[in-house]
């Protein structure tokens, strides 16, 4: 027995032995798949195939612009996913992806387009009046075609030279006729299209030239889109529709471009309140059409700034989406450092947001950043201004820029301060070709304070959603520390306009009662040698001209105090007045009253009769004063009543 057992196992052996082990095999399940091609945008591809145990993936060269998954399996394992990111406009991409199980193996050819591209360098072209030839590059993937638009028969392009690139001439005959004018010049490429814009003067002059506007902006700050409420939406919606009908009075094209100067939403980093925006945005404007161009205010961010900022606001680049950042001249900068470098109608903006506050201070990338962008746009262009769009204000210069808390203020760079940065201001000092628009603050900009000429240009920027101010211990009416009562009853921004000399025009736009403030502010183009156009709206040459305001008359009539508005020859502008009563026993109340200015776009429409309750008075004389502060600080002639009880 034990014989025929050793037979019938070394038989079992024999045939186990000469089995053959199944080979290792994988097989597409669509011939196609051998060669995947994606165009510049990227995309996704589903990979199906059958193989006959553990299988892997791996790629040629590890690109990183292409991912799979899963990128391992087994028999069970059907599929996996080819992802291609999207590609720039440099070169065409190709890598190998393979597939292997055991001693087998399948490739895939994977190729991708460039994107087109196409832009010109400058887009902003000045001609002399006698006429001449300029030069433009034009980056192109593709063929270009030009075309000058229609009335600018003065100007052409002479010749089209293609190397590696293209290069434009452009040719512009005297101008012979009483004005400027502006020609454009139309490139296209393939579907994409940029304009070069041509000014030529007529002998330039520093006079606002309305008839010659080149670019039209809206600017606003602190617009505070909030969730709980439709209020600041409304009042954001109104504005947009008044700022394109503003525009049109003067500049056929409209509107160009929005700026606002942080503070877009109220409640950091919510999206319901980002999405409102974008809608609000989008129910009055194509964004591609009509950029907006913001920075981060300390609501838009947690931490009210922090070094969490650049984090934050990509939450708002990822709601936005990128028809909002067309513009953009420097993307690299604007993801890593949220500093942004737009270029509209020629006009270059620079936007800059802080990453803490009390101090408000900055990345040192990002001023190391802001000074070699300045220094590269101003040689480049030297009597061209450049704006800067910073949420918080620049200390020493706009009102309200030494606040550091409710009626106290310092102009000491080292007193620390939530409201105003003193960390840019020697970069500024070095480029008068700078105009700076700020928010935080809310402040009127009805008071004269509210631009301000130093080594450049600052103006603050209001509230598009409240007013406020200064506060102090004084002033009657508060609301808050530093709003009144009727703070809602407002809404301010501006339209800023340049004209092809390269002056500036700042219309003060008041949203809530749908008029303009006051005169407009115009600044002459840049003088950088002889800086003689940051003279008119230097503060302390206002000041020095100001003239003190006058009171008339004082009634008091029981326990009501009854004056008439003071008269002001020099602008009409009254900030506060000053009321005290005191009797014999030693007993004094002062209350500060906020003149009306906030809530009239014109000085004439301002209170002519005032009034203020004293209380009640107790038994014995009483001496009452009062006096008039206009913005600069001069008071008025004091008048006196005295009253027996």
């Amino acid at each position: 027995m034990k014989r025929i057992a050793i037979i019938i196992l070394a038989a079992v052996a024999a045939l186990t032995s000469c089995k053959k082990t199944p080979a290792d095999s994988i097989v597409l399940q669509e011939a196609s798949y051998s060669n995947l091609h994606f165009n510049s945008a990227g995309g996704r591809s589903e990979i199906t195939f059958v193989a006959s145990g553990d299988w892997t993936v791996s790629l040629s060269g590890a690109p990183d612009w292409v991912s799979c998954y899963p990128a391992k399996g087994n028999s069970a394992s059907k599929s996996f996913t080819v992802t291609v990111s999207s590609n720039g406009p440099e070169s065409e991409r190709s890598c190998v992806l393979t597939i292997t199980c055991g001693t087998a193996s399948q490739t895939i050819n994977i190729s991708q387009d460039h994107s087109e591209s196409l832009s010109c360098a400058p887009i902003w072209v000045d001609m002399p009046k006698e006429g001449g030839q300029a030069t433009v590059s034009v980056l192109s993937t593709s063929p270009i075609e030009t075309s000058v638009t229609s009335g600018s028969d003065w100007l052409s392009v002479v010749s089209t030279k293609a190397l590696q690139d293209y290069t434009l001439t452009l040719a512009a005959a005297a101008n012979t006729t009483a004005g400027s004018r502006t020609g454009k010049v139309e490139v296209t490429s393939n579907g994409l299209s940029t304009t070069v814009t041509v000014m030529q003067v007529a002998g330039r002059t520093s006079t606002f030239d309305e008839g010659s506007i080149v670019a039209s902006f809206g600017v606003m700050s602190d617009t505070h889109l909030d969730y709980t409420t439709t209020m600041p939406q409304e009042k954001l919606t109104k504005a947009f529709e008044q700022l394109k009908n503003r525009a049109l009075i003067n500049d056929n094209d409209g509107l160009d471009g929005i700026l606002v100067a942080g503070d877009l939403i109220q409640n950091a980093v919510n999206t319901t309140e980002i999405n409102s925006f974008k809608t609000t945005y989008e129910n009055a404007f194509t964004p591609s059409k009509v950029p907006m161009v913001y920075c981060l205010g300390n609501h838009d961010v947690t931490g009210w700034w922090s070094t969490s900022m650049v984090t934050d606001g990509q939450a708002f680049r990822s709601i936005f989406g990128s028809d909002y950042y067309t513009t953009d001249q420097d993307p690299t900068s604007g993801t890593s450092l949220e500093c942004r470098h737009c270029v509209i109608r020629g006009i270059n903006i620079l936007c800059i947001s802080p990453i803490g506050n009390t101090p408000v201070i900055y990345d040192a990338k990002a001023t190391a950043w802001l000074d070699a962008k300045l220094a590269e746009l101003t040689a480049a262009n030297p009597d061209r201004y450049i704006i800067l769009l910073n949420h918080a204000m620049i200390q020493n210069t706009v009102y309200g820029s030494n606040l550091v808390s409710g009626g106290y203020e310092s102009s000491d760079p080292s007193v620390p301060s939530y409201w105003y940065t003193s960390s840019l201001t020697s970069i500024l000092n070095k480029y008068p070709q700078v105009i700076t628009f700020g928010g935080h603050l809310h402040f009127p900009i009805n008071d004269p304070r509210s631009i301000w000429q130093g080594g450049f240009t600052a103006l603050g920027c209001a509230s598009v959603r409240y007013m406020a101010f200064e506060g102090g211990t004084y002033y009657a009416n508060k609301a808050g520390s530093t709003t009144l009562n009727d703070c809602n009853d407002y809404s301010q921004g501006y339209l800023i306009q340049f004209d092809a000399s390269g002056n500036m025009r700042a219309t003060r736009m008041d949203f809530f009662h749908e008029d303009t403030i006051g005169d407009p502010w115009v600044i002459s183009y840049p003088d950088p040698t002889g800086k003689t156009h940051l003279n008119k709206y230097n503060h302390d040459i206002q000041r020095a001209d100001d003239v003190a305001p006058v009171l008339t008359t004082l009634e008091v009539s029981g326990s009501t105090a009854k004056w008439a508005a003071a008269t002001d020859s020099n602008d009409g502008f009254v900030h506060h007045y000053e009321l005290s009563w005191t009797n014999g026993a030693g007993t004094t109340n002062t209350v500060w009253i906020m003149a009306d200015y906030y809530l009239n776009p014109k000085p004439s429409t301002m209170k002519k009769e005032w009034e203020y309750s004293l209380g009640t008075l107790g038994a014995g004389t009483w001496t009452v004063t009062l006096s008039a502060v206009d913005a600069w600080g001069l008071r008025s002639n004091v008048l006196t009543q005295t009253v027996k009880n």
